[in-house]
C-alpha cells in the first residue's frame, strides 16, 4: 500500500510539472494597472465566452466595448477600443529567466485607425519587466521602401531623401514566433500618400530566444 501511495505521489508531481502556463493564465494574472480597460470580471467573462464559442465582447471599465478576437495556448488578441489593439504572445526563452518564469511575453499595443503605430514591450510570464529592446526602436525607414519598376531612380531618391515622419506598426503571429512590421507616414495629404503607399514593403522578424531578428 505504501509503495502504491509513493508511486501515486510521484506521478502527481510529474503531471504537475508537465503543466504549462498558457496565454489564458498570463491574461488572468496581468496586473490591473497594465490593463485599466478591463475589470477582473471582464477578463473572466471574455475567457468564458471564447471557451463557449460565443462572441467575446464585454462592456469595459470606461463604458465602451472591448472584444477578444483570438485566444489560444500562446496568443491572444483584444480590440480594447476602436483605436487600440492589444496582442500578447508567449515566446520560449533561450536561457532561464531570472524569475524562473516559463515564457517571455511579448506585449504589443497598436494605436490608431488609418495611421497605426505600435509599442512593443517584453515581460516574463510572471509579469516582471524584461530588458529586451523593442524591435521597432531605431528602425531605418528605407528598409521599408522599395522602388517599383514604373518609378524612375531620380524620383525614388527624391522621395526617400525627403525628411517625412515615418511610424511603424507591428503584428504578432498566432501560429509561430514571428512578428511583421509595416511602415507608414503621418502625411495627411492624399496626393503624397498615393505616391508613397505603393513603395512600402512588410518586414518579417523571427524570435531567436533572445530578441526578434
Amino acid at each position: 500500500m505504501k509503495i502504491l501511495l509513493i508511486a501515486f505521489l510521484c506521478i502527481s508531481c510529474l503531471y504537475a510539472k508537465a503543466q504549462t502556463t498558457t496565454a489564458t493564465d498570463v491574461f488572468k494574472q496581468m496586473p490591473e494597472n497594465m490593463l485599466p480597460y478591463l475589470t477582473e470580471n471582464n477578463k473572466l467573462d471574455m475567457i468564458d465566452f471564447v471557451n463557449a464559442n460565443m462572441k467575446s465582447e464585454v462592456t469595459n471599465r470606461f463604458g465602451g466595448n472591448t472584444q477578444m478576437l483570438k485566444l489560444d495556448s500562446t496568443y491572444l488578441k483584444i480590440q480594447l477600443n476602436p483605436a487600440v489593439m492589444l496582442e500578447l504572445k508567449l515566446l520560449k526563452p533561450s536561457a532561464q529567466l531570472k524569475d524562473s518564469a516559463e515564457w517571455v511575453v511579448c506585449m504589443l499595443t497598436t494605436y490608431g485607425v488609418k495611421s497605426r503605430e505600435s509599442k512593443v514591450e517584453f515581460y516574463s510570464s510572471k509579469w516582471n519587466k524584461l530588458d529586451i529592446a523593442s524591435p521597432i526602436t531605431g528602425l531605418d525607414f528605407k528598409q521599408f521602401l522599395s522602388r517599383p519598376d514604373t518609378m524612375s531612380i531620380e524620383k525614388y531618391n527624391e522621395i526617400i531623401n525627403n525628411p517625412e515622419e515615418y511610424i511603424y506598426s507591428a503584428s504578432l503571429s498566432s501560429t509561430d514566433e514571428s512578428m511583421t512590421i509595416n511602415a507608414s507616414t503621418t502625411i495627411l495629404m492624399k496626393e503624397q500618400n498615393d505616391i508613397l503607399k505603393p513603395l512600402f514593403v512588410t518586414k518579417r522578424l523571427q524570435w531567436d530566444g533572445k530578441t526578434f531578428k
